[in-house]
Formats: structure tokens, sequence, C-alpha cells
């Protein structure tokens, strides 16, 4: 938790502190040391998870109804959504927080309510895309 911790205040203190971000939920396994945090407005939530040493940040809508209740999209699909490029860094680094502090108003109107069911349907054909390119 205290990885998560540091590198929120260090990296994305701009979520919470002018973004209108909200500490909404977090967990601790002590068993593996894994541990997540999940900031959240009315329209988006980020899940900052530290999973076997390393930090993820995953993306949720607040909308799009029961399909959506268990949908996160992983920052690497979303940054390939918003930038076209086709690479797949998922974890989150100084790099992908400085991604998310240039588009986070982006990130939250594309998973707003009017632009959400587009948005999911072209991140799940990246993921698909994703997945063919990893496993092939």
């Amino acid at each position: 938790m205290n990885e998560i911790l540091k590198f929120l205040i260090e990296f994305c203190s701009f979520l919470y502190e002018s973004d209108g971000f909200r500490f909404i939920d977090s967990a601790v396994s002590k068993s593996f040391g894994n541990a997540a945090i999940i900031l959240g407005t009315s329209d988006l939530n980020i899940r900052f998870t530290r999973e076997r040493g390393q930090l993820f940040a995953d993306f949720k809508s607040n909308h799009y109804g029961k399909i959506n209740a268990y949908s996160w999209y992983s920052i690497d699909v979303v940054r390939q959504l918003i930038t076209g490029e086709n690479q797949y860094y998922s974890i989150m680094n100084e790099d992908n927080a400085i991604f998310l502090k240039e588009n986070i108003n982006k990130i939250i109107s594309i998973f707003s309510e009017p632009n959400v069911q587009e948005t999911i349907m072209r991140l799940k054909k990246l993921e698909r895309i994703r997945a063919k390119k990893i496993f092939s």
C-alpha cells in the first residue's frame, strides 16, 4: 500500500488536488503484499494496483450499467485509444503518470455518459488486438 501512496503523492496528486477525484476504496492482501487504491469521480474510477512488486492503473466508467460493473481497462489500451500509439506499457511509471496528467480531461470525457458506449467498444477491440499480438 505504501508504494501506491508514495507514487500517488509524487506523480498523481493532481487527481485529488485539482481534478476532483476522491479516495473511495482500498484493499491489501497481507499474504502476497498486493494492494489497491481506487480514486473516483461521478464519471470515472481509477484503480491503482500493486501486484507482484509492480504498479498498474486501470480505468472504469461509472456509466454503462451492469455490463460495465467489472470492466476495468488498463492504461496501455486507454493510452492507445487516445494517442494511437501501438506500444503496450501497462506498468504505471513516471511516463504513464505524465500521460495521465496531460490527458486526464480527455480520459474523463471518453468515459463520460455520452461517450462511454463507443469508448467501451473501441477499448474491447484494442484489447483483442493486443491479445493477438502478445500471444501469437
